[in-house]
Parts: C-alpha cells; sequence; structure tokens
C-alpha cells in the first residue's frame, strides 16, 4: 500500500476516533431521537457509515475470490470518483441503497453497540487493505452502485466525503434534538 493511501485511510480512522470522542457522552435514547418523522437517528446515521464500509469491503472481498482480471482505473475511473464526490458535496437528498438503508439498522441500539461494531469492521477493512497486493490499488476493483467503477482509492474517497456527508447531518440531527428540548 502506498503511502499517500495509508494517509487518506489514516485520516479517516482520525474522523471516527473523532466522532465516537464527540458523541460518547450523549445519552443512547439521545441518539435513537430522530428529529422528524421521516428523518434518521444519530446512530441510524453511524449505522448506515458503517453498513456501507462494510458492503465496500464485501464487494471487494467476493469480487477478488471470483480471481477476476481488472481493468486499469484511468480516466474514466478518475471521472467516476469525481462525479460521485462532486454529487456527495451538494445539498442533495439521495436514497440509500436497501442493503445500507433504515431496514437494515439495528433496533435501537446502544452507542457503545454502534462504535464496537464499527470499529470491528474499520479494523478488518484497514488489514485486508493493508495485506492486498500493491497490484490492485491501481485497478479499478470497486464498484460504486451509482457510478460504477473506481479505484480503491477512489473508494477511500468516497468514504471520506460520505463521512463529512453525514457528520454535517449528525450536527443538525443533534441541534434539532437540542431545540425540541429547549421548547
Amino acid at each position: 500500500m502506498n503511502k499517500k493511501f495509508q494517509s487518506r485511510l489514516n485520516d479517516l480512522d482520525k474522523k471516527l476516533v473523532d466522532l465516537f470522542e464527540d458523541l460518547k457522552d450523549y445519552t443512547d435514547s439521545t441518539l435513537n431521537l430522530s428529529p422528524k418523522e421521516d428523518a434518521w437517528s444519530v446512530l441510524e446515521i453511524m449505522q448506515h457509515l458503517m453498513l456501507a464500509e462494510r458492503t465496500s469491503l464485501n464487494y471487494i472481498q467476493h469480487k477478488l475470490a471470483e480471481e477476476p482480471v481488472f481493468d486499469r482505473a484511468g480516466v474514466g475511473a478518475q471521472f467516476r470518483s469525481f462525479v460521485l464526490n462532486s454529487a456527495l458535496s451538494m445539498p442533495i437528498k439521495y436514497k440509500a441503497p436497501f442493503a445500507i438503508g433504515k431496514d437494515a439498522f439495528m433496533s435501537n441500539p446502544t452507542f457503545w453497540e454502534v462504535a464496537k461494531e464499527w470499529r470491528v469492521d474499520r479494523t478488518t477493512l484497514r488489514d485486508f487493505l493493508i495485506n492486498l497486493p500493491n497490484e490492485y490499488f491501481d485497478k479499478a476493483i470497486y464498484k460504486h452502485p451509482r457510478v460504477g467503477f473506481v479505484s480503491l482509492n477512489g473508494m477511500i474517497g468516497f468514504h471520506d466525503k460520505h463521512f463529512d456527508r453525514h457528520l454535517k447531518q449528525i450536527k443538525r440531527t443533534l441541534d434539532a434534538i437540542d431545540a425540541c428540548k429547549q421548547v
């Protein structure tokens, strides 16, 4: 694994640690509250992010088990990554794929249940990527459900932007819950 990729993975890990630190003192009941009927709670948002990472890893593991020949990640893969990350920066609401949506979430989990599960998943992802032969890092190996094949660097870039997008949602959710409590 190259140093730039390792650095991006480290940055993503730091964001996760910071999120856990920011949320650890909230009660589980607060983190399970939704500010309105069609909105996710903080713990649902966290589960969505965790499941997105998990399904990405599962996809890559499944594809590698088939021993396919992957195309080199060229300009097309870079463009798809750009489009994906640009879309995540826009204030547009997107419907989550079924596998990482509300139907896949635990019901009324505790913060520590979600945090522990996410830590295990992140460690599994990190270990997998660290042990992956370098020859795969310039291949279009990861297939995002909306834009298609991107490189592993594109996948980490997606998860980074995806995390940032939902971190804003977590902050808005907590602000809305706090505002409701003050009324």
